[in-house]
């Protein structure tokens, strides 16, 4: 029973397993298509993506050709355009290396012309210096000893003859020049020195006063005077050369006027820059004048005169009266050029003969200025309130239109009341300062006492025209320089007489007394005595008159008119707000 139940339980095994193994088969037969499957999507795919790949390649190829093929006509369209503009770089060099060739062969043609002339002036010099050449009489060759060479005789005016080439040549006015030469007069004061040129008229002199203007005067001032020297020198010589070179004069009958005063300053020391500054533009030939009242340049031909002497005093007194008054009618005339109008028209009959007694005679002098005052009085003009600015500073830069940029025209452009201290002050002023250094460092009594009359002579016709413009109502008068001295104690001493010295502060104070209190100092830039008498006194000048309005306006060639114009009218927008 037992062998039986194995036997059938074998053959159920193996039956079995049997059908497991056709199982198995049948697994592996499934296996096996089902690798044939996905070798063949393998196959498929692998193709599919070699086509791709094969696609991709072909666009790539197609995309780099076309990117190579506009490369090509990128640099083609450089090539081009780099051709074209080395062409126009080449055409645009040689237009400038043109320009340039020309402006060396003018630069060069002007030295040349320059170097012949002074090479003749030299040449001439050395002519006349061996015309009169003669050896020394104890050294012949029979003497036994050597000639000396060294040895010149050059007459009876060395200061002619270029000895050397830091040498300038100095020619002077002589008396027959009266006759042939116009002399040139730089302009300073517009009114006192239309006075000045009609005077020369009346004594035979040939005068014109200049009145160029603008860049063509400082250029020349710039390249004829060493760049150190102040600006109103600068100024007046540039205005004469330019002069010089506009060709309205024969420069063979032409003569310069230059006035000195014989202090350290600038007005005695131009004579000198102006000689050398015409030697270096090529005028060394034209005779230059020296006008003053010191003894300089005493061996000239021009002289002056005691009748002219006269005349200049009395023109001066003129000068301020027409000065003060005019400056109190332009701002507020009706019709524009009346008061001009009479200043041509005083200045005229004053220096015409037949109605020019008043230059000579005091009495007529006075009888004009009430003349004078009646006519300048009828002038319609308006009552309104304007404000009133004052100018002081460094003189030329005061007075002179050319050294403060027309700085009278901008304030009456303003709306604007000018003041100005008279010119007789500072004449006052020159003699006081010989009077003091006269007593202060020595001197003659005599001499001293000279000074002493001729200051008290002309404080004295001062007194009278400012007593006879009070009488007449209708006008402001200036202060007595005596009265102007005494404003300036406590503040500087008298001793500081260097440049305008004391009497800048002074003007400055007397202004404020007689209410004007908006002041312009008009400076040349580095100028050192009007940097300590005026910019450095400005802070105790406010301190002591907190009313005061004072600006400080520097000029040189470097100094902009925009800029000085610009802080004028913030100083006249404060003053518009106290006038308010």
């Amino acid at each position: 029973m037992t062998q039986k139940i194995n036997t059938q339980t074998l053959g159920l095994g193996a039956q079995n397993a049997q059908d497991l193994a056709h199982e198995v088969a049948g697994v592996a037969q499934n296996a096996k298509e089902l690798a044939s499957e996905v070798a063949e999507s393998v196959a498929q795919k692998a193709q599919s993506a070699a086509q791709s790949a094969k696609g991709v390649a072909s666009e790539v190829a197609s995309s780099v050709q076309g990117v190579a093929q506009n490369a090509k006509g990128l640099a083609n369209e450089v090539a081009q355009n780099a051709k074209g503009l080395a062409s126009e770089v080449a055409q645009n060099a040689k237009g400038l290396a043109n320009e340039v060739a020309q402006n060396a062969k003018d630069s060069m043609q002007g030295v040349a012309e320059n170097l012949v002339r002074k090479t003749q002036g030299i040449a001439q010099s050395a002519k006349e210096s061996l015309v009169n050449f003669r050896p020394d009489s104890t050294a012949l060759p029979n003497s036994g000893k050597t000639p000396s060479i060294g040895k010149w005789n050059v007459g009876s005016s060395t200061d002619s003859i270029l000895k050397t080439n830091r040498e300038i040549t100095k020619v002077p006015f002589t008396k027959e020049m009266k006759d042939t030469h116009t002399i040139l007069v730089p302009m300073m004061l517009p009114i006192h020195f239309r006075f000045l040129v009609n005077i020369l008229h009346l004594h035979g002199y040939k005068a014109e006063l200049l009145h160029n203007e603008g860049a063509g005067v400082v250029n020349e001032g710039l390249r004829n005077v060493h760049n150190d020297t102040c600006y109103p020198a600068l100024l007046v010589i540039g205005q004469m050369i330019d002069a010089l070179k506009s060709g309205k004069w024969d420069l063979s009958k032409v003569a310069l006027l230059i006035t000195q005063t014989g202090g350290g300053c600038r007005a005695s020391n131009y004579i000198h820059l102006l000689r050398k500054a015409l030697n270096k533009a090529g005028f060394g030939e034209i005779p230059v004048i020296s006008l003053n009242f010191s003894g300089l340049e005493a061996d000239q031909g021009f002289s002056v005169t005691r009748p002219m002497l006269q005349n200049f005093l009395s023109a001066i007194i003129y000068g301020d009266l027409l000065m003060h008054i005019s400056n109190q009618c332009k701002s507020y005339e009706l019709n524009k050029g009346d008061t001009e109008a009479k200043i041509a028209k005083w200045v005229e009959r004053i220096t015409t003969p037949g109605t020019n007694k008043g230059l000579t005679s005091y009495k007529a002098l006075k009888k004009d200025i009430k003349e004078i005052l009646d006519d300048f009085a009828s002038i319609p003009r308006s009552a309104e309130k304007k404000v009133q600015v004052g100018i002081v500073g460094e003189i030329y830069i005061k007075f002179s239109p050319l050294g403060n940029n027309n700085l009278e025209d901008f304030l009456l452009s303003e709306n604007c009341e000018v003041v100005i201290p008279g010119f007789l002050d500072f004449c006052l002023y020159c003699i006081n300062d010989s009077i003091v250094e006269n007593k202060m460092y020595g001197g003659k009594w005599l001499t001293r006492m000279i000074y002493r009359v001729v200051f008290e002579y002309f404080c004295g016709k001062q007194k009278d025209m400012i007593k006879m413009i009070q009488k007449h109502g209708v006008f402001r008068a200036p202060s007595p320089f005596k009265h102007t001295k005494s404003l300036a104690d406590g503040y500087v001493s008298e001793a500081m007489n260097m440049g305008e010295g004391w009497l800048l502060t002074a003007e400055m104070l007397e202004l404020i007394e007689q209410g004007v209190n908006n002041v312009v100092c008009t400076q040349p830039f580095g100028c050192l005595p009007n940097h300590i008498v005026g910019r450095g006194m400005m802070k105790v000048i406010k301190e002591k008159n907190p009313q005061s309005n004072i600006v400080s306006i520097d000029y040189d060639p470097s100094a902009t008119r925009v800029n000085q114009e610009n802080r004028i009218k913030l100083m006249l927008s404060n003053a518009r707000k106290e006038l308010a």
